[in-house]
């Protein structure tokens, strides 16, 4: 995918295109596809759909409807494979009409009309292919599934908008805590002369597509943000819903690149970026690592604790409830930065929705089961003035019927062993 990048944005030197693909491949968000052990292989072709849709529609422009429609395809296969991919998509339409304007290569006779055809062909092909995807959910989802079902009321999608430059100029300087705290202004001081860069190509082309490519530049926030104005409810600092901003980042560099009084400078500034990547990519690494073990050993531990107060675990099935989370693993202690580029990893392992397959992995068989209502009911009462793990009456029997998994002190708003809905 990385080259299907470099192609579209015409870099062709074998040493940029090498750069690039490096940019993209160590940048911090990417760390989070890694997080998932058959689930990166979607985001990897997610992205390469996107990619592919775009310089298609670039390379086939001449055959409008081949292209539109081609074009529309691929984007629904990258929406299929992965809904927030709609930002890295409303991205890649601007960069194509921004480096349409602003290609010094190719001038043309400016007329608003061949102007109004670009800008009308390739919202044709974005909007499609979103009404395409949203009419495929519609048929085939029939269920409601929370957050990734949620789509932003008039109110919300106002204030994401709204938020939506204030995000983009946070994120690219003291969110970028992956560099050094004197370097944070390094992202937002390239993208600002990228922005420069292409406002004077665009003028050389004709001075009427200054206003034009300013406005589209000004759109560039939006679309980086448009998983979150679209819901409202998409996880903050997720590396892959965040990812996008790497693109963003390159076809800035790579708008700066191409200034031949520059291009050596950028060189370095991408060789400064890659080694901090490097640095935060060996502490997550190592990171992702130690907690690997840290979870295993704790849920060892409870698994443990279950075989010794159910004596006959291994010759029936048990209802497990588990109230709570045990210690979080203190990630700062092993990675300095990268908080807004989070990966998956770092999150919590023991997690309510998959406890019970946990266990069962552990002990080898399939022995416990979710809880019913009345069930939980039990359990939330008889947990009231028992003490939390790694006390010894934290792990109990209910009845031999149900396993209690008490982590922390039972509140209301304490995380439970999701309940069986059959």
């Amino acid at each position: 995918m990385v080259f299907f990048f470099a192609l579209f944005l015409g870099i062709k030197k074998r040493i940029e295109v090498f750069l690039v693909a490096a940019f993209i491949c160590l940048y911090p968000a990417f760390l989070d596809n890694y997080s998932f052990g058959i689930d990166h292989i979607t985001f990897a072709l997610a992205d390469t759909f996107a990619l592919i849709g775009i310089i298609y529609y670039k390379r086939k422009s001449g055959d409008q409807i081949r292209a539109i429609s081609l074009s529309i395809c691929f984007f629904v296969l990258a929406l299929a494979s992965y809904q927030p991919k709609i930002s890295l998509i409303a991205f890649l339409c601007i960069c194509y009409l921004l480096t349409s304007f602003t290609n010094l290569h190719n001038k043309h006779l400016f007329s608003w009309k061949h102007l109004l055809l670009k800008f009308s062909s390739i919202l044709s092909v974005f909007f499609g292919s979103c009404l395409i995807y949203f009419l495929s959910i519609k048929l085939t989802i029939v269920t409601n599934i929370g957050q990734r079902t949620h789509i932003n009321t008039l109110t919300e999608l106002t204030n994401e908008l709204l938020s939506a430059y204030s995000s983009f100029v946070s994120y690219y300087t003291i969110d970028s805590d992956y560099l050094p705290l004197q370097l944070r202004f390094m992202p937002i001081a390239i993208i600002f002369i990228g922005c420069l860069a292409l406002i004077y190509r665009a003028s050389r082309n004709h001075i009427s597509l200054t206003p034009v490519v300013s406005v589209l530049l000004l759109l560039v926030p939006i679309s980086l943000r448009l998983s979150y104005i679209i819901n409202n409810q998409t996880w903050e600092y997720a590396g892959r819903i965040t990812f996008v901003n790497c693109y963003a980042l390159i076809f800035f560099i790579s708008s700066v690149l191409h200034i031949e009084n520059l291009n050596k400078f950028i060189r370095f500034i991408i060789g400064l970026f890659l080694y901090y990547f490097i640095v935060i990519g060996t502490q997550e690494s190592n990171a992702a690592a130690i907690k690997t073990v840290y979870d295993l050993n704790m849920i060892n531990r409870i698994s443990s604790r279950i075989e010794s107060v159910t004596p006959n675990l291994y010759k029936k099935k048990y209802a497990l409830v588990v109230i709570g989370h045990y210690p979080s693993f203190d990630r700062s202690r092993y990675v300095k930065g990268n908080s807004k580029n989070a990966p998956h990893v770092a999150s919590f392992a023991f997690e309510s929705y998959r406890q019970t397959e946990i266990l069962n992995y552990f002990f080898g068989r399939d022995i416990l089961v979710r809880p019913t209502n009345d069930q939980m009911r039990r359990t939330i009462a008889s947990a009231k003035d028992r003490q939390s793990y790694p006390a010894s009456d934290s792990v109990y029997l209910i009845d031999d019927e149900i396993i209690v998994v008490l982590l922390e002190n039972h509140t209301e708003n304490s995380p439970k062993t999701w309940i069986d809905v059959q």
